[in-house]
């Protein structure tokens, strides 16, 4: 049986850990420098839609004519859990409730300074969602976090997690993380608070320069991509 103290993921099978070291999710304006989310286990794919956009137009004794509208961002459910161990073992349930905080950090700060805060996800996902030809790395759009707790509860102290698992008694000791990404793939695709707050206001006297003001906005929004992965 392996030393699971001296080594944190030896308990991890040789497949997950390559799994898990391939696959790079970054909550890019939680805090400074973004947030690289850790997996316990691998996460996986549970759907993948793409939807066409069709609008259909009843004609008197014949099939409806069908006008093709575009089509909404490619859309990836992520599903990934946690197990609380002892914090030599990596994920302590202070750990976990850390990692829980930074994921939702990404709702707090949208648009709250136009570059800095700006809302994307890196991901890197190899097959699924791998780098573009330009080996940009995909931006995306977190449009749900869903998390579920299980019924079993860890006590304190040791039990609950180690020693960086003081006041943690009673947190689940599983927990299941749902993330719905939405591939950013135009310029114009999002658009922070503070821009939308300036869209259409002139940049000098006249009537002309709200198009101009608008379109410099969308230029300098930072770290989108141009094109879709498929």
């Amino acid at each position: 049986m392996p030393d699971l103290q001296a080594n944190k993921d030896a308990w991890l099978t040789d497949a997950d850990k390559s799994i898990i070291d391939g696959i790079r999710i970054s909550i890019d304006n939680a805090f400074a420098g973004g947030f690289d989310i850790p997996f316990q286990f691998p996460p996986f794919v549970t759907t993948d839609t793409k939807n066409p956009k069709w609008t259909e137009k009843d004609v008197y004794s014949y099939e409806p004519i069908a006008i093709f509208k575009g089509s909404e961002p490619r859309t990836l459910a992520v599903k990934f859990q946690y197990v609380v161990t002892s914090a030599s073992k990596g994920f302590s349930a202070s750990r976990i409730a850390y990692i829980l905080r930074m994921i939702k950090a990404y709702a707090y700060n949208i648009g709250t300074d136009g570059k800095k805060a700006f809302p994307t996800v890196t991901v890197d996902w190899p097959r699924i969602l791998p780098k573009g030809g330009g080996a940009e790395e995909p931006k995306c759009r977190l449009t749900s976090i869903s998390i579920s707790y299980g019924e079993t509860l860890v006590g304190g102290g040791s039990g609950g997690g180690g020693g960086n698992s003081a006041g943690y008694a009673g947190f689940p000791l599983v927990t299941t993380v749902n993330l719905e990404l939405k591939l950013v793939t135009k310029i114009a695709g999002v658009i922070t608070a503070n821009q939308e707050a300036g869209r259409g206001k002139p940049s000098g006297g006249g009537g002309g320069g709200g198009d101009k003001s608008k379109e410099k906005q969308r230029g300098e929004l930072p770290g989108l991509i141009k094109f879709e992965w498929f």
